[in-house]
């Protein structure tokens, strides 16, 4: 959207329902933007895992105490 008058010249990104210009838009001169409009929801998790046992059917896992069996299951999907 623009917005014009003898005051200001703007462009940008407009939501429906919200006035104006709010979160990404630049006059020329200055520009802005919001980086966080939406909570953050995702975690991110670095596991260290090994097989074991003679044909690599076990897993384990480390921890802070070492490593332990993890919990393992195959899915066939026809």
């Amino acid at each position: 959207i623009r917005l014009a008058c003898p005051e200001f010249d703007v462009v940008g990104l407009a939501v429906p329902g919200v006035p104006g210009i709010a979160h990404f838009g630049h006059t020329g001169r200055v520009a802005w933007a919001i980086t966080n409009a939406m909570a953050d929801y995702q975690d991110l998790y670095r596991e260290r895992l090994r097989r074991t046992g003679p044909d690599g059917e076990r897993v384990e896992a480390l921890g802070p105490d070492g490593w332990r069996p993890a919990e393992r299951h195959v899915e066939t999907i026809e």
